[in-house]
């Protein structure tokens, strides 16, 4: 027997997340198809403005709101079906290995919760909800974030595109900034954490939820290589030291590397105004090439360039 119903429709980015944690939890729930365009009686005891998502219990408990939905149906979440999470999240997007939401990392089982157990037996362990106080919080604050400042815009520039809102090409396009923006924050976080709070949260299920919208109509490779990642660092690659020698506008800039392989432009190119130095490679077995570098690197002398001398003025390492 279901434990209660849940007014919404397959598909909907604010229900998908209750459903995710439903079928983890093993809990019959009955998803009565309203887009809450023509609310029912029934449906109108869960919200009286008839809006999806909302739960009506067996008990004729009513709850609405997608957050307060889904953390109700998180307390029953068995700590021991958690394991089985990370295969349903990947049924969340039609593309799940693209999605920077979606990571690997063990869950940990170790916490319980004092709430009371609405849905089933006596077993309250959940680590959707985090560990602490901060965790807690904090995915209360990831939730509020994609529901208000992705999913809106988000919408803004798919519905026009399937018809759904009259179309307006500086609507479409502003929305499409404000959502990509937003969607940027979550990914600059998740560079330094992962996932939201350190685990698999109801936070990434919920953010996974409503970004999958963006996988099901924008993001593909054409989005992906309009931002290419940074070129990556030649700190391995790279050790030296340049100097500027003379003076204000009588001045040159003369250095010394050493460079992994036998082409500077790998590892210079990366510089915009690498062209504006001339390359010369160095033949270590050479006294005088020898003493150029022991030079470049002490910057205790001067340097002379067509028969000019310049005294050394300032000195940078570069690696």
């Amino acid at each position: 027997m279901a434990f209660g119903k849940l007014f919404a429709y397959q598909g909907n980015p604010r229900t998908t997340a209750i459903l995710v944690v439903a079928k983890a939890n093993g809990v019959e729930l009955d998803l009565v198809e309203s887009d809450g365009s023509k609310p029912t009686e029934e449906h109108l005891k869960a919200n009286p403005l008839g809006k999806i998502p909302a739960f009506l219990g067996e008990d004729g408990y009513a709850l609405s709101e997608a957050i307060a939905v889904a953390i109700y149906s998180t307390y029953t979440l068995s700590h021991t079906q958690t394991n089985h999470l990370q295969s349903l999240l990947r049924c969340v997007l039609s593309s799940p290995s693209s999605s920077p939401l979606l990571r690997n990392d063990d869950l940990d089982n170790s916490i319980s919760y004092p709430w009371p157990n609405h849905l089933t037996s006596q077993n309250e362990k959940t680590t959707l909800l985090g560990k602490t106080k901060q965790d807690y919080a904090s995915i209360l604050r990831w939730m509020s974030f994609v529901n208000s400042e992705v999913l809106p815009p988000l919408g803004g520039w798919f519905r026009p595109l399937l018809g759904r809102d009259p179309y307006n090409k500086k609507a479409v396009e502003d929305s499409s900034k404000v959502a990509l923006k937003a969607v940027g924050a979550i990914e600059k976080h998740l560079q330094t954490h992962v996932p939201c709070c350190e685990r698999i949260t109801l936070a990434d299920i919920f953010a996974a939820s409503i970004i999958s919208r963006d996988f099901e109509f924008f993001f593909d490779q054409e989005v992906a290589l309009a931002e290419p990642p940074p070129p990556s660092g030649s700190r391995k690659y790279l050790f030296g030291c340049a100097s500027v020698y003379g003076e204000t506008n009588a001045s040159v800039i003369q250095g010394a590397f050493v460079v992994r392989g036998q082409e500077f432009k790998p590892v210079f190119d990366v510089a915009p105004d690498y062209e504006s130095y001339e390359f010369t490679k160095l033949d270590p077995t050479k006294p005088e090439d020898k003493e150029f570098v022991e030079n470049m690197w002490s910057w205790e002398k001067g340097v002379t360039v067509d028969g000019k001398e310049y005294p050394h003025a300032a000195g940078k390492v570069l690696k």
